[in-house]
C-alpha cells in the first residue's frame, strides 16, 4: 500500500491510474500496452478522509504482517463516499500492483461482475457467463497481485459470492458496504462529513478557478455529494449567482436547474438514466432512449444534441464517465431526478423508452454474435434489462422479458 503521511497516502507518480483508459492509451509506433485498469476518471479532489484512508492502509498491513489475504470492508451509509475513498486509495496505490486495479460492481451479480471485467480486460465476446466468472477468477489467481474494489456489497452472500478465489499471491479487496457482513477481520467505518469538511472539499473544488469566491456551504445532512454539486454550481454560475448557502441535497440539486433546464435533450437523459440501474448504462442504449421519446413527439433528435448533452451532464458531475461507452450515475441523484418528474406518467414514459433503448442495444449484441463469438458483455445491458424489467408492466413488461430471455439463453445462463 503507499505510504501514508499526514494527508493521507502519498501523492502517486505519474504512472498511477487516473481515469478510465489512460494507462491502456497506445504510444507513437508502438503496440497498445494491456489496459490495466478499470477505475472512472476522477472527477473531484478527495478532502477530509485522512482518517479512514490511513485506517485502511493499517489494516492491509496487519495483514501482510499475519500473512493473511489482504481484505477490508470499507463502510458507509449511501452516499456518504465509502466508494470514492475505495476508489482513491486503489487509484494512488495501483500503479505498485503489476495485476493493476479493478472495479467491480457486485450488484449487477457476481458472475457478471467478474465477465464484465474480463470484457473490458479483453478476453472476448462471451457464450458463458459463469463459465467466463469462473476463468477471471482464475486469470486474477494465476496472475500478478492486483487489487479490487467490489462495490454494491449488501450482504455476506455478496461478498462470498464476488471474493477472488484463493491464490499465492492474492488481490488486495476493497469491499465497500453499506454494513459489515461479518466476513472480514477488518472493518472502517465512512463517517459523515462535518461542517468544515464540506466547505474544505468546495474550496479544493475551487482553487483553480479564478475569480470565484468560496460559496458558503452548510451541509446538515452530511453527505459529500451534497458539496460537490454545490461546489460545481458555484463554479457554473460564477458571475451570475451570490454566495452559495446549501441547506441538503434536494436544493444542491434545484441549484443544477438553470444548468439543465435550457437543454431538453439533458432533462430527456437524466430521467432516462434515473430508471435504470445507476451502473454500467451504455450510452447507444440512452440514445435510444431519446429517440424513442423524441419519435414518439414526432420529432427525431440530432446524434451530436445527445453527444453533447451527455457531455454537459458529465462536466456537472451529474453522470460519471466510466469508459467511451458507457456513463454511471449516482442513485442519489437518480431519486432526486425522479422526483422532479412531473408525475408517474413521465416515469412510465421514460421506463418504456429506456426499455425500447435496451432492448435495441441487447438485440444488436445479439445479432452480432454468432454462436462461436459469443455476446459483447460492455454493451449487451443484461443487468439494466433486469432492472427496468421490474418495474414495467402489460406488453412492455412482455417486450422486455423476452428480448431478456433470448439475451440469458445467449449466455448459457437459461436453457
Amino acid at each position: 500500500m503507499a505510504q501514508v503521511s499526514k494527508d493521507g497516502p502519498s501523492t502517486p507518480p505519474s504512472d498511477v491510474p487516473q481515469g478510465a483508459g489512460a494507462p491502456g492509451a497506445a504510444q507513437p509506433g508502438g503496440p497498445k500496452p494491456p489496459l490495466r485498469h478499470n477505475l472512472p476518471m476522477k472527477t473531484a479532489p478527495v478532502v477530509g478522509r485522512r482518517q479512514e484512508m490511513q485506517a485502511i492502509a493499517a489494516a492491509f498491513e496487519r495483514s501482510r504482517a499475519a500473512g493473511r489475504p489482504g481484505r477490508v470492508e470499507v463502510v458507509g451509509r449511501p452516499g456518504i463516499g465509502a466508494t470514492t475513498v475505495a476508489l482513491e486509495l486503489a487509484r494512488r496505490a495501483g500503479a505498485r500492483f503489476a495485476g493493476g486495479a479493478w472495479l467491480m460492481d457486485v450488484g449487477m451479480g457476481a458472475d457478471m461482475a467478474w465477465a464484465d471485467v474480463a470484457a473490458v480486460r479483453g478476453r472476448g465476446r462471451t457464450s458463458d457467463l459463469a463459465a467466463t466468472a469462473r476463468k477471471e477468477k482464475e486469470n486474477f489467481a494465476e496472475g500478478p497481485q492486483a487489487i479490487l474494489v467490489l462495490d454494491g456489497i449488501r450482504n455476506a452472500d455478496d461478498l462470498l459470492a464476488a471474493m477472488p478465489l484463493e491464490s499465492r499471491t492474492p488481490p488486495f479487496v476493497f469491499a465497500v458496504c453499506e454494513k459489515p457482513t461479518g466476513v472480514t477481520d477488518d472493518v472502517v467505518e465512512v463517517s459523515d462529513v462535518p461542517p468544515q469538511g464540506a466547505r474544505r472539499i468546495c474550496q479544493a473544488m475551487l482553487q483553480n478557478a479564478e475569480g470565484v469566491e468560496v460559496p458558503a456551504v452548510r451541509s446538515i445532512d452530511g453527505l459529500g455529494i451534497t458539496t460537490s454539486i454545490a461546489a460545481r454550481t458555484a463554479m457554473a454560475l460564477q458571475g451570475r449567482a451570490g454566495p452559495l448557502l446549501i441547506e441538503d441535497l434536494p436544493s444542491a440539486t434545484m441549484r443544477l436547474i438553470p444548468l439543465v433546464a435550457q437543454n431538453s435533450t439533458c432533462l430527456e437523459l437524466l430521467l432516462l438514466a434515473s430508471v435504470m440501474h445507476p451502473s454500467r448504462i451504455a450510452v447507444d442504449a440512452l440514445f435510444g432512449g431519446v429517440t424513442a421519446v423524441r419519435r414518439g413527439r414526432g420529432e427525431e433528435p440530432k446524434p451530436e444534441e445527445i453527444g453533447n448533452a451527455i457531455l454537459i451532464l458529465a462536466r456537472a458531475g451529474l453522470v460519471d464517465p466510466q469508459d467511451d461507452r458507457r456513463i454511471s450515475m449516482h442513485p442519489m441523484i437518480q431519486d432526486l431526478v425522479r422526483q422532479m418528474a412531473k408525475g408517474e406518467e413521465d416515469l412510465l414514459v421514460a421506463r418504456e423508452s429506456a426499455a425500447w433503448g435496451l432492448c435495441q442495444e441487447a438485440e444488436a449484441a445479439m445479432e452480432a454474435a454468432d454462436g462461436v463469438e459469443g455476446v459483447e458483455l460492455i454493451t449487451c445491458g443484461l443487468h439494466q434489462l433486469r432492472h427496468v424489467e421490474a418495474q414495467l408492466a402489460g406488453e412492455a413488461k412482455a417486450a422486455v422479458a423476452d428480448v431478456r430471455g433470448r439475451l440469458e439463453k445467449a449466455l448459457a445462463i437459461t436453457a
